[in-house]
């Protein structure tokens, strides 16, 4: 499966994934979010991400700069990012606290895989996800259990995927439903960001509290 999203180009993805809020209580209460990330590689992502709660925002990457904005407020923010779409990922999630759908997209088959927590693997049989045959797999490691399906065939791409925290005496879920298109066609320009009219930029903050200087 790794070395072969290695392989692809450009695809676009559609994610539907569904997470347990761990309450005060104890109780868990689902959050629905959906995505469709448009990937060209190694410098150019479009994500467009929305919640249930109807909070929608839109990150455009073109391996130089990053940018989220927010549709409904017409804020958005850029920085400087490096050059690959891992390393954005990265950037995003350690310095802003921005976590990019599907990360593990970008490292999947790479030598950034860390494999040496897994645990156990076993292999559960052949079921079907989205009408597509896949196959079930089930690892096991210190404060995760997961899940993955991945296609047969000639595109062996994750269909679907689901992280259980055992850390957690609630046991939480996180599972994502993958739909892929894997020759896309791409609008021109669609990895550069041009503000939309009455669009406002404003400074990003970090997440130990300071905020980020434009053009650094």
């Amino acid at each position: 499966m790794g070395a072969f999203l290695r392989t692809l180009k450009s695809f676009e993805v559609t994610l539907s994934s569904t997470t347990d809020a761990v309450l005060d209580n104890d109780q868990l209460a689902q959050v629905g979010r959906s995505s469709r990330l448009k990937v060209r590689r190694p410098n150019g992502i479009h994500a467009d991400m929305a919640d249930d709660g109807g909070d929608r925002k839109l990150l455009v990457y073109n391996g130089r700069t990053a940018t989220l904005f927010d549709p409904q407020t017409k804020y958005y923010a850029t920085v400087q990012a490096p050059p690959t779409l891992r390393e954005v990922a990265n950037l995003l999630n350690d310095r802003y606290g921005i976590e990019l759908p599907a990360a593990d997209l970008f490292a999947w088959g790479t030598d950034k895989v860390d494999t040496s927590g897994i645990r156990s693997a076993d292999f559960l049989g052949v079921t079907q996800v989205d009408g597509v045959l896949t196959d079930h797999f089930a690892l096991r490691q210190d404060g995760f259990d997961w899940q993955i399906w991945i296609e047969q065939g000639r595109t062996p791409v994750p269909r679907k995927l689901l992280i259980t925290t055992t850390s957690d005496p609630a046991k939480p879920q996180h599972s994502v439903l993958m739909r892929w298109n894997l020759a896309p066609k791409f609008a021109a320009g669609i990895f550069d960001f041009k503000p939309p009219a009455g669009s406002q930029r404003i400074v990003i903050q970090k997440v130990d509290g300071t905020l980020d200087t434009p053009g650094k």
